[in-house]
């Protein structure tokens, strides 16, 4: 709270000095020192213009200031009445009608405050108790009075604050989204180009390379929500692994375990070996092919990270080794690597295909 240490008058009576001069001049003026609780000492200029009387004037400073203390506001008006009155200036307020006696100030400020005019009623009742021959109950009763209209002035100040920094914030917010709304026609544009792009990649057959194993397999697969058997051909091409072959057959499958990855790995192989096929992959230990898929997998390359995690199971014998970075075992990493791996191509086939609804379903899995 502020309280009013001493009063430095800067003016008695104003006159105009030129065109320069701001106007409207006020009648009197001076600039009142105020100490904080901390004793920080801050200057709080006041005036009275020709159109508001000491009452007004007083109300008007304390309200747009912020310093809505009742007993700092009747020590203002005090002192700004008396500069008035040595001044002999009797200022008439616009839109009031001064009245008579306290009583009728009092009761009128009361009205003010059923209608919210806070203001109104403070500067009614600074009027009031400039009336001759109150009695010490009498001003009491209107000094509480004049705490409740502060009071009541503090909590409309601090809501036009909240309410004007409700508007900023929606200003700015509207600035971001039309912003955000170009940003989006540009990246719509970029995209839309990708699509293209990306549509004719797509479009573009795969090279078709001999097959150095081949191996019809019975497997279950869910079709309408009905388990039906069907027959696929797990192969190994040329320029690939048994594990390469084997990921990709339980992929198309939807066969999201490990184990049957390695047993179906284990006999692309074992025909691969009888083929005396030599592929271009060179063993490394289970825990580097484990990084490696680890490191696919971080990155996005879901078929990269599927193949390096069936080369770890492959390499090591079906032993579920854990990464040391990230605590998965091998098995938890390829069937991640599988299950992203199968919305991806989900997503690709539905969108050959021209089937939204099914894009949208997998991009969702996808994220």
């Amino acid at each position: 709270m502020l309280r009013l240490a001493a009063f430095v008058f800067v003016m008695a009576l104003c006159h105009s000095t030129g065109a320069d001069s701001p106007a409207p001049e006020p009648l009197v003026g001076m600039t009142l020192t105020l100490t904080k609780q901390g004793g920080e000492q801050v200057p709080l200029h006041t005036e009275v213009f020709d159109n508001e009387d000491a009452a007004a004037a007083t109300v008007r400073v304390c309200y747009d200031t912020h310093n809505l203390d009742h007993s700092l506001a009747a020590s203002i008006w005090k002192h700004l009445q008396g500069k008035l009155d040595e001044a002999k200036h009797k200022p008439t307020p616009e839109g009031v009608d001064l009245l008579r006696t306290a009583g009728a100030y009092t009761r009128r400020a009361k009205e003010h405050a059923k209608d919210g005019e806070h203001k109104l009623g403070a500067a009614d009742i600074l009027r009031a108790l400039s009336r001759q021959g109150l009695e010490q109950e009498a001003r009491d009763n209107m000094m509480r009075q004049l705490q409740y209209s502060f009071e009541s002035m503090r909590r409309m100040k601090d809501r036009e604050a909240k309410e004007a920094a409700e508007e900023e914030k929606r200003i700015q917010n509207k600035a971001l989204e039309a912003e955000a709304l170009e940003e989006a026609k540009r990246r719509r544009s970029l995209e839309d180009q990708d699509w293209k792009a990306f549509a004719t990649k797509l479009s573009v057959p795969e090279e078709t390379r001999p097959v150095i194993a081949n191996m019809p397999l019975t497997v279950t697969m869910e079709n309408n929500g009905e388990k039906e058997q069907t027959q696929k051909n797990a192969m190994m091409i040329d320029g690939e692994d048994a594990a390469y072959g084997a990921f990709l057959f339980c992929a198309s499958a939807d066969i999201r375990n490990a184990d049957q990855v390695k047993q179906v790995a284990d006999m692309l192989k074992q025909k691969g070996d009888e083929a005396g096929y030599d592929s271009p992959f060179d063993d490394q230990s289970a825990e580097t092919h484990l990084q490696r898929a680890e490191n696919a997998l971080r990155d996005g390359y879901f078929l990269k990270a599927g193949v390096e995690a069936s080369r770890a199971l492959v390499v090591g014998d079906g032993a579920d080794v854990k990464s040391q970075i990230s605590g998965k075992s091998v098995k938890q990493l390829l069937v991640e690597a599988m299950s992203h791996h199968i919305a991806t191509t989900n997503f690709i086939t539905d969108f050959n295909a021209g089937n939204c609804e099914k894009v949208f379903n997998a991009v969702s899995l996808m994220t």
